[in-house]
């Protein structure tokens, strides 16, 4: 019985883990090159600004949800809206275009 609870619990674990990254990002962020340059490793920024309540923590993931390292600053809340900075460094291919998503949650 007890290897049947320990089981269920890894098992849940797993299905939650899974739900978590599926939830709907904060916000999404697009950098696209109109230039046909190749963006190596380059530091951008982003405004945070959406309405709803101070998570414990935010990581940056990409479009399919692989973390990024990033680091965040400014983050306040005010008049119902959760606003500061995400930096993060990025590679950009000539004419290509990099999607990341503001999430709610621990990598």
């Amino acid at each position: 019985m007890l290897l049947f609870l320990l089981r269920l619990v890894a098992t849940l674990g797993i299905v939650l883990a899974g739900l978590a990254a599926w939830a709907e990002p904060l916000q999404t962020f697009t950098v696209k090159d109109y230039l046909r340059h190749q963006w190596t490793d380059k530091l951008v920024h982003f405004p945070i600004s959406y309405t709803g309540s101070m998570p414990k923590s935010l990581m940056l993931t990409e479009a399919d949800g692989k973390p990024m390292p990033c680091q965040i600053s400014g983050l306040a809340r005010k008049d119902g809206k959760v606003t500061g900075t995400v930096w993060t460094v990025v590679t950009v291919p000539p004419q290509g275009m990099v999607t990341l998503q503001l999430q709610s949650g621990v990598p």
